[in-house]
């Protein structure tokens, strides 16, 4: 499909850049696949020319993935897999550049992924890669200074000091909950908006998949806990001897020992089944809480406690 002719007033191309984005069915880089990719030629005249084709994953979309983009099973059941469409499609790509936005940690990697299973080399070794996304986060920085000067209307002085800072900070959340009226405007609110529903720790490391507590960063991306335990415990045990918040590593810590999150009891008081008598844990999906076995005729965890059933203090 050709798009009308478009201009590039500073943007010099000595060859045509593809822009592109994909739809998935999750976010795993090397098990997850495409059900839609989009590949835009910016070509040296000016002139664009348009590229959209879903395709059958041949594998279920999850449906945290259908609920971004909308995709279904059904809606792909008709649609070629990727190696039946790789010719074509690799064929768009050579002897272009490659742009889009934030590509370099997902869209490209996974693109790749799919041209290798499919037999074919992406991206040439003369590509140029320019992700708009690294261009933005350096123009348009996201730090305590520039936030001061949007919100406030003034430059920080003496920052990485720590008394300046806090004040700056302080300043500029007291001008976002002014000038945002569909904020909330009490701590309750505005920590339910700061910090996700499916995040389990502060950082959100580890976060709610289908009610299975799942690890949300790096080679095991979208992996969850009891996964990791069974086939990579090694993994785990990294994550715990490493530069990790403490929330984190108590959730990991506890799954290792066969303690594994749920939705339907608080986080702590899981974790505290875990932990030895009288350890205070302070995490910040809950309240803090400290050991403290309750008497229960119940089935109990490892013989000594029963899970969920904690005082908090």
């Amino acid at each position: 499909m050709a798009a009308e002719p478009q201009t590039t007033p500073r943007l010099r191309l000595t060859r045509p850049m593809v822009s592109f984005d994909l739809e998935t069915t999750g976010l795993d880089i090397a098990s997850d696949r495409i059900v839609e990719i989009c590949c835009v030629k910016l070509h040296i005249d000016g002139r664009r020319e348009v590229r959209t084709q879903r395709l059958n994953p041949g594998r279920p979309i999850a449906p945290q993935a259908t609920a971004v983009h909308g995709i279904t099973d059904a809606d792909v059941a008709g649609s070629p897999r990727f190696e039946q469409a790789a010719a074509d499609l690799h064929a768009f790509f050579v002897g272009c550049d490659l742009t889009g936005f934030n590509i370099e940690h997902f869209d490209l990697p996974l693109l790749t992924n799919e041209f290798g299973r499919a037999g074919r080399t992406f991206p040439a070794p003369d590509t140029k890669v320019i992700d708009s996304f690294r261009i933005f986060t350096m123009r348009e920085p996201r730090d305590l200074s520039a936030a001061l000067r949007f919100y406030c209307n003034r430059e920080l002085t003496a920052a990485h000091h720590a008394e300046a800072d806090a004040l700056a900070a302080a300043d500029v959340l007291l001008a976002q909950v002014d000038r945002y009226s569909d904020l909330p405007s009490g701590v309750e609110g505005l920590h339910a908006v700061c910090r996700p529903p499916d995040w389990l720790d502060g950082q959100g490391k580890i976060v709610w998949v289908d009610d299975e507590a799942t690890i949300s960063f790096g080679k095991n991306k979208g992996k969850s806990l009891r996964l990791l335990v069974e086939n990579d415990p090694s993994y785990l045990q990294w994550i715990c001897r490493g530069n990790f918040a403490p929330d984190t590593i108590e959730i990991v810590r506890a799954a290792l020992q066969g303690v594994f999150p749920s939705k339907n009891a608080p986080v702590a008081a899981q974790l505290a089944a875990v932990a030895s008598p009288g350890t205070q844990l302070s995490l910040m999906t809950g309240a803090p809480v400290t050991v403290e076995p309750v008497q229960s005729q119940g089935p109990r965890l490892d013989g000594n406690v029963q899970l969920g059933l904690f005082r908090t203090g």
